[in-house]
């Protein structure tokens, strides 16, 4: 017998269903043929028209919805029809709950996931290493949960898969905790899998927030001799962790090493390479390896211009700073607040405060709001200015921004003896009675 859905409009579908042409194995056939072709809404609508034709789907066609609205990223439907499920006791099984964990976990409803993991031991539904993996990946980064689920899974007699150590993997990254990350790729490997791209990437990546930047090199190296061959992803994971360790030499040696394998630099690596320069104060391999963007890609971008200007502000190299400051304009690159807080360091250093006042006007017509770092910054540029002093305090004064010691000392320093100490006093007597009105209100 030839399918209902076969050489038929779906107008005509709907026609015969609602005539009632239509019997029971036609009408779950056609909606499960529009279900695997992922037609969500047209299988919807043939749900819905079976009420009036009396007609029970079945769980087969139930399940096709749920599938297709999951994969449609339909999840709030997809919730519903395993709803009716229930409602019309056509007892949703494991897949038909699989397929509604994982729309929810497609969409970023996690919550929603492992509500239904909850739902399905209700309804004493067994779960499968698929439905463990679709669970784990619910967790996000609660990886305690994640863990739990594993355990019971193996207490099940099931074998995690790759995918579930992956996944596993995957969250104690997003949970900050490297240590059982590292344990679970250790245990992987034990349990007879060849660790995978997202595997290494994500111990790779764990170990960069958990600043083990030995344990990342490790990793690496074991992926460049056993494989899976480093990619990008992984390479800039080890950059950044060995960055975070000031292990400068080692960051420039996986880039170098990533170059010579041919393997496709990104911004993200370049990125990660020259913050890695920025905090052992290697400015010039920050601003030659930003040149060599400039000249050969990947086009740097606002993070490329600030992690080298940075490494700059730190080193004292102010010229050099307000040199990136005026590429990135040039590179039509909105700068940052970072930018600019050290873009005016410059100016302090170098006692240009007309500059610094030109910056201060150019950030407002960003419309970034100055804080307290950005105002000392001004102050210390215009330290032998006292009438450009007290107009940025005056600024503080109605924007509510508090200066620390050291700025407060920048103020007197440069209203003392030029006639301007009264009209400080007055505004520490402001800032004072402004706290006090705060505290009140």
């Amino acid at each position: 017998m030839r399918s209902a859905a076969q050489g038929q409009s779906f107008a005509e579908l709907r026609r015969q269903l609602q005539a009632g042409e239509l019997g029971l194995w036609q009408a779950n056939s056609a909606i499960s043929s529009l279900g695997q072709k992922l037609q969500w809404q047209a299988v919807l609508q043939l749900l819905e028209d079976c009420k009036p034709a009396s007609i029970q789907p079945s769980r087969v066609s139930f399940g096709s919805g749920i599938k297709a609205c999951g994969r449609a990223k339909q999840w709030q439907r997809a919730l519903v029809l395993l709803n009716d499920m229930l409602q019309c006791s056509a007892n949703p099984g494991v897949i038909d709950f699989c397929s509604a964990i994982t729309a929810c976990v497609g969409a970023g409803a996690r919550r929603e996931g492992l509500r239904l993991v909850a739902e399905m031991r209700d309804q004493a539904v067994l779960m499968d290493v698929i439905t463990y993996n679709a669970a784990v990946s619910a967790c996000e980064g609660q990886w305690q949960q994640a863990v739990a689920f594993l355990e019971e899974m193996q207490d099940a007699d099931l074998e995690p898969s790759l995918v579930s150590y992956s996944s596993l993997i995957s969250c104690c990254e997003k949970g900050f905790e490297a240590a059982v990350a590292l344990l679970l790729l250790e245990e992987l490997c034990q349990a007879g899998h060849e660790p995978n791209a997202i595997a290494c990437s994500a111990a790779v990546s764990a170990c960069e927030k958990g600043q083990r930047w030995t344990s990342a090199l490790t990793i690496l190296r074991r992926m460049s001799s056993r494989g899976p061959e480093p990619d990008v992803v992984a390479a800039a994971a080890a950059v950044a962790a060995c960055g975070a360790g000031q292990r400068w030499q080692e960051a420039t040696g996986i880039a170098t090493s990533m170059a010579a394998a041919a393997v496709s630099t990104n911004r993200i690596l370049v990125n990660s390479l020259l913050s890695a320069c920025e905090k052992p104060l290697q400015w010039r391999r920050a601003v030659s390896a930003l040149a060599a963007m400039r000249d050969r890609g990947p086009r740097p971008d606002v993070v490329s211009y600030s992690a080298t200007l940075s490494a700059g502000e730190k080193s004292q190299e102010w010229r050099c700073v307000l040199q990136l400051f005026r590429a990135m304009g040039d590179a039509d690159l909105r700068p940052g607040l970072v930018s600019f807080d050290g873009a005016l360091s410059a100016c302090a250093r170098k006692a240009e405060w007309r500059r610094g006042l030109s910056l201060l006007h150019e950030l407002r017509g960003w419309r970034l709001t100055p804080n307290a770092i950005t105002y000392s910054a001004s102050l210390e540029a215009c330290s032998g200015r006292p009438l450009a002093v007290l107009g940025l305090l005056g600024d503080m004064r109605r924007s509510r921004c508090e200066l620390d010691a050291v700025a407060y000392s920048t103020a007197a320093a440069a209203c003392d003896g030029s006639g301007n100490a009264g009209a400080l006093l007055d505004w520490l007597l402001g800032c004072e009675q402004a706290s006090l009105e705060l505290l009140q209100s």
